[in-house]
């Protein structure tokens, strides 16, 4: 599991001590926000609840690295059990999309578009089960370019009504299509005078001679309003739709019905340039306006689902836009009034549907997005009537990069992991950065295949062309050597009687001059610390003597060497009551454990990271219990003493240019520096603009003025 508190880098520089260290600040130098590396992201768009009790199935796309989104379905139970699968796609399909599902019984039909290799993009229908889906094939309009289906509503197995909008000659143009249990038809739809475009986006279904849809239309001369027809077995016809005073953009996106007289439909109008939620009312005979509540200081609102249980009983899902963010909005009709249903949704959750299979279950699915589509991961939440439980919430589809080393000026190497959420197998992945863009690269492991979990925790560049990497895989440890070019898997050796090994960090002083550390466990369940020593051809196990009387479970997260022959590791071990530092010493023939000093009076003082000035001081960083104050210790080349704590919490990254003067990253993005007496505010880094980017993890610095700091899909350079 990764550590809350991430693991410390240091390159350190010796300056004479005459040298006087200007501030940073007086020297023009600043945190500037690199280009982000291409991420691994999904969200999901809709989903339906067959039965009362449940399950639910979502339906979303997922990007992979950056490149083409493809679709997927999420199976989910109201109790919180889940499974995923990755749905099929047309022979050749470069891209694809699921928009829309629904469900009778465990049957579910869901719809889309995929993009064939030509790019023209074209509908896409499925049917099937949690475990198992098959593409049924649907017509598109004859020269269509895109042929998209956003909704379906199904009133039994071999009654379906699908809609969307296809673009011909450049026109688009809106689209129907029915399913008789054998296969999808296309629907002839009226004309719509005075619009020079039209869409559908959704669709309910009472039974096969009543359905209604809504989308919107846009006029000729250029407004867009609302649009709703409803089906009557033979034919669609249009509906009038009221306009809000002073909208520009009326957009219905979603509805519900319960009976042929009682519709709800939601969305949102622009009105004065910004967008507010937006609801309406079938009766049976026209549609009205409600006044639904607008939340202030939002740049935007958007209802983006609705799901009714009754005629005095509906939750419309959506979100809440600032500058910097998208939250879930959730309103609650009670058949006179709409009202901000309280409490909210999980808090960063952007809300594109909900279903309800009764008043008391309800799912409600998107994503824990950023402003940019797609977001970190899927969002998907459970609501009983006057409580939300959150089933997933996860940026776990994200590449990890916990940490970055430079052999030069801009030249750095990030390193971490990324999982198919689809396959469940976590690869080690690598990004260089050369001044400009990332470019990724995915070094070899020996057991790629299912079920493979593999990692890269820490890196050492001893230039440009020479870095190695370690982590753990498949319970075994990994270590990755760099050329310049490619990446190769190194044979590591193996403790006598071990059963799991892990690397954690990795320091190399010269290309064939490295110390890996970690643990290992044995048969018995011993966890002992793991020292390992590279030569440029082998790996070699460095038993720690000494081990300190009443320690267990040891762990070392981070080392440092100043040369081949002075090395300090420092992590943590298990005392009665508690936790305790600990650290070990190589000195070119022997690792000697040690013990540092507990943190004032607690008994869980833990050292995540190390920087050694010279060869008889090292500075130590960690914290004092589980998300508790920040620990400073100081080595002398004799004793370990606590030093004076850091301001605020959760150090990041600490780095000396002299003992006198070091550098230590918080993790809300400001930099603190200590002059051998006090700590003051140095620097504060740009905030990332997008959510599922984490604060710098791992800092590596080339000189006083050029360093490199990471975290997950986010990096920025000091200069």
């Amino acid at each position: 599991m990764r550590l809350l508190v991430a693991r410390l880098i240091a390159i350190v520089l010796v300056i004479a001590a005459t040298l006087v260290v200007l501030p940073g600040a007086a020297l023009g130098l600043q945190w500037t926000q690199l280009p982000q590396p291409a991420n691994t992201t999904a969200t999901v768009s809709s989903n339906a609840c067959g039965t009362p009790s449940g399950p639910c199935i979502n339906v979303g796309t997922y990007k992979s690295n950056g490149g083409p989104g493809f679709a997927f379905s999420w199976f989910n139970s109201f109790s919180g059990a889940s499974g995923m699968k990755a749905t099929p796609n047309p022979a050749g399909a470069t891209a694809s999309e699921l928009d829309g599902v629904s469900c009778i019984g465990a049957l579910c039909h869901a719809v889309g578009m995929y993009t064939t290799g030509s790019g023209t993009k074209l509908s896409l229908a499925i049917m099937g089960t949690s475990s198992s889906w098959t593409i049924k094939t649907t017509p598109n309009p004859a020269g269509a370019t895109i042929s998209h289906l956003s909704g379906v509503s199904c009133t039994t197995s071999s009654a379906c009504t699908a809609v969307g909008d296809a673009t011909v000659s450049g026109v688009q143009t809106m689209m129907a299509m029915a399913w008789n249990g054998t296969a999808w038809i296309l629907q002839t739809l009226p004309t719509f005078f005075g619009a020079s475009a039209t869409e559908l986006n959704d669709v309910k279904c009472l039974s096969a001679t009543a359905c209604f849809a809504v989308g919107m239309y846009t006029s000729t001369s250029g407004t867009k309003g609302a649009l709703a027809l409803s089906w009557n077995g033979t034919t669609w016809t249009i509906q009038a739709t009221p306009t809000p005073a002073g909208a520009t953009i009326t957009h219905l996106r979603s509805i519900s019905c319960t009976a042929t007289t009682e519709c709800t439909a939601v969305g949102d109008a622009q009105i004065s340039g910004v967008l507010k939620t937006l609801a309406m009312r079938w009766n049976g005979t026209a549609w009205s306006l409600q006044t639904t509540p607008n939340p202030s200081s939002y740049n935007s609102l958007h209802l983006k689902g609705v799901a009714c249980t009754s005629a005095t009983s509906c939750l419309a899902a959506g979100d809440l836009t600032t500058s910097v963010a998208h939250n879930g909005l959730l309103l609650s009709w009670n058949g006179t009034t709409w009202s901000i249903a309280s409490p909210a949704p999980p808090a960063g959750n952007a809300l594109a549907d909900i279903a309800c299979a009764s008043a008391v279950h309800c799912l409600a699915v998107g994503d824990t997005g950023g402003l940019t589509w797609p977001g970190v991961g899927p969002s998907i939440a459970h609501w009983d009537g006057s409580t939300w439980t959150t089933l997933f919430n996860s940026g776990f589809i994200a590449t990890q990069t916990p940490d970055v080393s430079c052999g030069g000026v801009d030249d750095c190497m990030v390193v971490g992991s990324y999982l198919d959420f689809v396959t469940g197998i976590r690869s080690p992945i690598a990004r260089h950065w050369n001044g400009t863009t990332w470019s990724e690269s995915k070094p070899p492991v020996s057991s790629p295949g299912s079920g493979a979990q593999y990692i890269l925790n820490g890196v050492s560049c001893a230039s440009a062309a020479r870095c190695i990497a370690v982590g753990s895989g498949n319970a075994q440890a990994l270590a990755e050597s760099w050329n310049g070019t490619t990446w190769t898997q190194l044979t590591v050796a193996t403790p006598a009687g071990a059963v799991t090994t892990a690397f954690q960090q990795v320091w190399c002083s010269l290309a064939n001059s490295c110390s890996a550390v970690g643990n290992y466990s044995d048969s018995s369940g011993n966890v002992l610390p793991l020292y390992e020593t590279w030569d440029g051809t082998s790996w070699t196990i460095q038993p720690v003597t000494t081990l300190p009387a009443g320690y267990s479970n040891f762990a070392l997260f981070d080392v440092q060497c100043t040369a081949a022959a002075h090395c300090t590791a420092v992590g943590k071990a298990t005392v009665t009551g508690g936790s305790a530092p600990f650290a070990v010493r190589w000195d070119g023939t022997t690792a000697t454990a040690q013990s540092p000093p507990q943190h004032g009076a607690g008994l869980n003082t833990n050292l995540y990271g190390i920087s050694c000035p010279t060869t008889t001081l090292c500075l130590a960083a960690g914290t004092e219990s589980l998300g508790g104050p920040d620990v400073w210790e100081r080595w002398d080349g004799t004793s370990w003493t606590v030093q004076t704590d850091p301001p605020g919490y959760n150090i990041r990254t600490i780095y000396c240019t002299t003992p006198e003067v070091c550098r230590v990253l918080g993790g809300v993005y400001k930099v603190y520096e200590w002059d051998g007496t006090t700590w003051t505010t140095q620097a504060t880094m740009a905030t990332p603009n997008t959510l599922g980017n984490t604060a710098p993890q791992s800092l590596s610095c080339v000189s006083l003025n050029w360093c490199m700091a990471v975290g997950d899909a986010y990096a920025e350079r000091w200069s």
